[in-house]
């Protein structure tokens, strides 16, 4: 069962309760560094980019709705997770736009929907700003989880990491 009231989140996954909050990151400053870190870590290192180019994005997130944004998942003081909205996010196909991407979960958090929320609400701020499609790119182990999603798959195999591109088309 989920129960989502703005970005109060109550998850029952498994017999497990997860209360979560979704938030701007703007509003709560005090987890940029540790959402920078996770994509840093997770995207930006393995290709050899500094942590504060990383850092610098964050720093440069506007304080108005719009593109770029970053949300973050927490309980409490307690980091869970993070997901940005982006103007571009596959070098090879910029006519796209725009862009879920660098979702992420710490591991104890799993499983529980919070990955699920986190995509929810930032199609959401997507929506509000008035596009009507966005997109994301996975990896072919993640496209069960984005169709069930109800994202619908467009393309395989792109660019030197072979990911899939989805499309989510305003409701």
């Amino acid at each position: 069962m989920e129960t989502c009231q703005g970005y109060g989140c109550e998850l029952h996954a498994g017999g497990a309760e997860v209360k979560f909050e979704i938030s701007n990151l703007n509003l709560f400053p005090e987890f940029k560094s540790v959402a920078a870190d996770r994509v840093w870590n997770a995207w930006w290192r393995p290709h050899g980019h500094l942590f504060q180019v990383v850092m610098d994005f964050f720093d440069e997130l506007p304080e108005t709705r719009g593109l770029p944004f970053c949300l973050v998942a927490h309980e409490d003081d307690k980091y869970v997770g993070s997901v940005l909205g982006l103007v571009t996010d596959l070098d090879e196909r910029p006519e796209l736009s725009p862009w879920v991407g660098a979702l992420w979960v710490e591991p104890e958090f799993r499983r529980t929907g919070v990955a699920t929320a986190l995509v929810k609400e930032a199609l959401t701020e997507i929506f509000a700003v008035e596009h009507e499609v966005a997109f994301l790119c996975a990896t072919t182990e993640k496209r069960q989880m984005y169709q069930n999603q109800g994202w619908q798959l467009i393309e395989e195999k792109v660019g030197d990491e072979r990911l899939d591109v989805f499309e989510f088309n305003r409701p």
